[in-house]
């Protein structure tokens, strides 16, 4: 039996060096930043460079589907932030209070 790899665990700053990298190479996309394989294994080249704080270091398959990853949780805070009577920003997150409680219940 082979022994349990160790999984990625992604810190805020590493997904700050992934996102910054493809904000840099976006143009290599492809439609709606849908990357390669080759992307993908730049893009792990630069995570490569830096350290690794905490689990196993990140392979081009990890970059691929942390990127897929951010993209979900973008779209879902797309749809929210445009949605009719809902807030959202970075600093306070959805801000639920009393005023806008029915229109979430609503919404969910």
């Amino acid at each position: 039996m082979e022994p349990k790899q160790d999984c990625c665990v992604w810190l805020e700053s590493d997904e700050t060096v992934l996102i910054n990298y493809i904000i840099a190479n976006k143009s290599k996309g492809g439609d709606g930043l849908n990357f390669d394989k080759m992307f993908c294994n730049d893009a792990h080249m630069g995570m490569v460079k830096q350290p690794v704080l905490q689990g196993a270091p990140k392979t081009a398959e990890a970059c691929q589907s942390k990127w897929v990853q951010i993209c979900k949780v973008y779209q879902v805070i797309h749809k929210i932030a445009n949605a009719s009577g809902i807030s959202y920003s970075a600093e306070l997150g959805a801000n639920i209070g009393c005023e806008s409680e029915t229109i979430w219940a609503d919404y969910i």
